[in-house]
């Protein structure tokens, strides 16, 4: 058999138990009482966001709001389904990044015939 066309990319695998909302900071987030604050420094509640998520409260009805510093993140964040209406609120798009490299898997289609 010969191979009759080739595809290789990335696959975006990212598993979510829970809705996060993510919200750069507005006029109406600035008025928002943080229940916590995490910040690379450690000057705040926690350093990490991770957690911050650990301490919000299982199944929770009332929004748990967790302010981000600005930084750069290298995080693998986990959100169990009971941490539920968690709102992480950065302090801008440029200023504030999540980011991570174990969401990719590469792969390599081969199709024959």
């Amino acid at each position: 058999m010969a191979i009759t066309d080739s595809f290789c990319g990335n696959i975006l695998t990212l598993f979510v138990a829970t809705t996060i909302v993510v919200y750069v900071q507005s006029q109406l987030i600035t008025k928002t009482p943080y229940n916590v604050v995490v910040s690379k420094d450690g000057t705040r509640n926690f350093n990490t966001i991770a957690g911050a998520i650990l301490a919000a409260p299982d199944h929770s009805v009332k929004p748990f709001f967790i302010q981000i510093k600005k930084g750069t993140y290298e995080e693998y964040i986990r959100v169990d389904k009971k941490k539920t209406n968690i709102f992480l609120i950065g302090e801008g798009m440029a200023t504030t990044i999540i980011t991570g490299n174990r969401s990719f898997v590469e792969y390599c289609i081969k199709l024959y015939g």
